[in-house]
């Protein structure tokens, strides 16, 4: 029996051709170019064959944006496209470049944003209000974030993904914070009650939310699958060939019923073509678990596991990506690069146990991608 569960464990540890072995970079972790070269080269160390690159925070861009401002942590233009760059120094290491675009946030912080043409100051109509009348669009808590219900939200939304797709050469895009914010109805904290979307679910229903409680959840779900299915479109029709990824959140009833994420239905229209998990866990149960529910409801070419590789040590992230490739899913995510290399992000701690710990994660991961790490190594020579 010990000889069998380690035959498993030695057959599921050792990555395998199409594997996508990936790493969620945010846009905290460059601010140069050399940041940029330098992450793409240190993933490419690892084995790893994408990145998940974050390029669209809160309603800011981190790429030569004709449409919204430049990202608030850059500080205006840094002299340099993040974006493009990233496209090459990616292409010359064989590593896909997927475009992460955070959605729905408009904004997070106790101040506005600095510039004028930030929807903050331009459009604050677009933000959800709750039944208290609050927006609450400074907040350290969590993202403020824009109302799907309205259409001019979509359409400004859909015109970001199709300026990103129609001039940058990303392998795909993956679309984050795709979902309503967390609510508690109790507390008036439900959302959007501003007058326009309840005019227009009036004009559907006859009626205010509190009368029709399952009609208003279908209502949001719909203008949710609205979004989904127009960024989609959008990605199709300017970028023939590019994959459409989806963050999404762990549990996949929660996820449905609460924040009107429902993947499944995404996937099954064709709209999506691979969701990730964000199956955040140091305990190896919970997150075979959560895969399985994934697994179950799509099928394994959709499902790339999403590690939290900052929540547990080198041991957990390599069983769990074990799991990951016992049950056949397409490939891990892991979250986030900050957790393996030291970057400009704050959450990038300089102490010696932080370095420790970052250096025994790479050698479990180079470890676990030791063919492509050879490889990798044979074509930088």
């Amino acid at each position: 029996m010990i000889r069998t569960i380690l035959l498993s464990t030695l057959a599921t540890s050792v990555c395998h051709a199409g594997e996508v072995r990936s790493v969620w970079v945010t846009r905290w972790d460059y601010r140069s170019a050399h940041d940029i070269r330098t992450v793409v080269s240190n993933c490419a160390s690892l084995g790893l064959n994408r990145i998940y690159l974050q390029v669209r925070g809160q309603a800011d861009a981190f790429y030569r944006s004709r449409l919204e401002p430049w990202g608030e942590e850059l500080g205006g233009d840094p002299g340099f496209d993040p974006l493009a760059l990233a496209i090459d120094e990616c292409a010359r290491r064989g590593i896909e470049l997927y475009a992460w675009v955070n959605v729905l946030p408009g904004w997070k912080g106790t101040r506005p944003p600095r510039s004028r043409r930030h929807v903050f100051h331009a459009r604050p109509d677009w933000f959800l209000r709750d039944r208290n009348g609050q927006q609450r669009r400074l907040d350290t808590e969590r993202y403020a974030l824009l109302n799907p219900c309205l259409p001019e939200v979509r359409a400004h939304l859909v015109a970001v993904v199709a300026d990103i797709c129609s001039r940058y050469r990303v392998d795909g895009v993956q679309f984050d914070y795709i979902r309503f914010q967390s609510r508690n109805v109790a507390r008036g904290e439900d959302v959007p009650y501003d007058s326009r979307t309840l005019a227009r679910f009036r004009e559907l229903t006859g009626g205010y939310p509190t009368r029709f409680p399952a009609r208003w959840d279908e209502f949001r779900k719909d203008a949710m699958a609205t979004l989904v299915s127009e960024l989609c479109a959008a990605v199709r029709r300017s970028r023939p060939g590019a994959s459409i990824s989806v963050a999404a959140v762990m549990d996949l009833d929660l996820a449905r019923n609460h924040y009107f994420q429902d993947v499944g239905l995404w996937w099954r229209s064709g709209w999506i073509d691979e969701v990730c998990p964000m199956l955040y866990t140091s305990d190896a149960a919970t997150f075979r678990a959560g895969l399985d529910r994934f697994m179950r409801a799509l099928p394994a070419p959709a499902t790339v596991a999403g590690v939290g590789i900052y929540r547990a040590g080198s041991d957990a992230i390599t069983r769990q990506i074990a799991i990951a490739r016992g049950r056949r899913a397409s490939g891990y995510a892991l979250f986030g690069y900050t957790s393996l290399f030291l970057s400009r992000s704050p959450h990038s701690l300089r102490t010696q146990a932080a370095a420790d710990r970052r250096a025994r994660m790479r050698k479990a991961i180079a470890g676990l991608n030791r063919p492509a790490v050879e490889t990798a190594a044979r074509q930088s020579d």
